[in-house]
């Protein structure tokens, strides 16, 4: 694999386009210093060809390791839970009972809100 292919392969597994079409359907490619630029805000390491590939061996480790857990309903989880800790054991951890309610009660403000439109 190349080396600008793995900045590719790198930067759309942390959600960054290498391209996109504009309103006149002109193709936009970002270059290299751009994705690099945008990795490294997201702070993933990808300042030379070897960080790049040690940077997406990480990222496909990280993602086998959550390949144990169950389908989420579609929302962004602004937290990962520990490698190798069930489910059922972070239910009972009070930081993510606490993130819980707090994601309920926006639920509720945001239904509200909807309710009075």
């Amino acid at each position: 694999m190349t080396d600008d292919a793995a900045l590719g392969q790198l930067a759309r597994a942390h959600g960054v386009l290498s391209s996109n079409r504009d309103m006149e359907e002109q193709e936009r490619i970002a270059s290299v210093d751009t994705l690099r630029a945008l990795l490294a805000a997201s702070s993933v390491a990808a300042d030379s060809a070897k960080r790049v590939r040690e940077s997406l061996a990480a990222t496909r480790a990280d993602r086998q390791a959550w390949r144990y857990l169950p389908d989420t309903t579609g929302e962004h989880v602004n937290w990962r839970p520990r490698y190798g800790v069930a489910v059922e054991e972070l239910a009972k951890d009070g930081r993510f009972q606490a993130l819980g309610k707090a994601m309920d009660e926006d639920r509720g403000k945001a239904s509200h809100r909807a309710r009075r439109r």
